[in-house]
């Protein structure tokens, strides 16, 4: 696994804006040992707050955290389920959890310093956090990471249906793009929505939808699906100021 020193330039944070970023990055330098906490609460904050709300959230607990006030943050750690998380990970499910964690961010090993650079990655960091003993192990040369077969995704003969989330805080869609192009035939819908799909299920067209995606393509309910998709879809020229 590459080092740290070798990493690449890390992309500039996207989840909140410079002046916030500035001053969380204070905050976390001057008291470390609450860095998981708030993290945690950042990143966990993207489940429970609709996206059109998340930055007066996001910036109301960054400017609590500035003035030295700790009641928001303990506030959130409940009504965002950080504690119950944290059991989940000491429970018999946590080694799974782990394992899969590892797998998606065992590619961006070696590509941050959480500690120590200025840019805040919420997101990478809390998985980094959950799946810290694999890493750990990976390191010392005890575990090898996962590898990723594209040959085994060119050989699915069925059609896949992929639905994408532009919004979502966890995976890019720019990354959905690419691995839709992995399969032979597959149908890639970008929504205009978040990491739950929000706005879907509050369309109350998600169980048609899914159904179906999963029918065969030549029949009406897979017809269906499309059409009901399409008034869901993100379209890049009607977001661009």
């Amino acid at each position: 696994m590459p080092g740290v020193a070798r990493r690449p330039p890390a992309p500039p944070s996207e989840w909140a804006s410079p002046a916030d970023c500035a001053a969380l990055t204070a905050v976390l330098r001057r008291s470390p040992q609450e860095r998981q906490t708030i993290i945690d609460v950042i990143q966990r904050r993207n489940f429970f707050v609709d996206r059109t709300h998340l930055p007066e959230r996001r910036h109301a607990l960054i400017a609590s955290l500035t003035e030295g006030k700790g009641d928001l943050l303990d506030s959130l750690v409940g009504d965002y389920q950080v504690a119950a998380i944290r059991q989940l990970e000491r429970s018999p499910l946590g080694p799974a959890i782990a394992v899969r964690l590892f797998g998606l961010e065992a590619p961006l090993a070696g590509r941050y310093d959480f500690a120590s650079d200025e840019r805040i990655f919420p997101d990478h960091e809390a998985a980094f956090n959950q799946a810290a003993p694999l890493f750990a192990a990976a390191r010392e040369g005890r575990i090898q990471p996962p590898g990723w077969d594209h040959q085994a995704l060119h050989s699915v003969l069925a059609n896949v249906v992929m639905l994408a989330g532009r919004w979502d805080h966890t995976c890019d869609y720019r990354s959905q793009i690419a691995l839709a192009s992995c399969y032979p035939s597959s149908t890639l819908a970008i929504l205009d929505d978040d990491h739950t799909f929000h706005r879907m299920i509050a369309s109350g067209r998600a169980q048609d939808i899914t159904i179906g995606a999963l029918s065969p393509p030549d029949s009406a309910p897979y017809r269906n699906a499309m059409l009901l998709l399409d008034g869901l879809r993100w379209r890049e020229w009607a977001a661009a100021p």
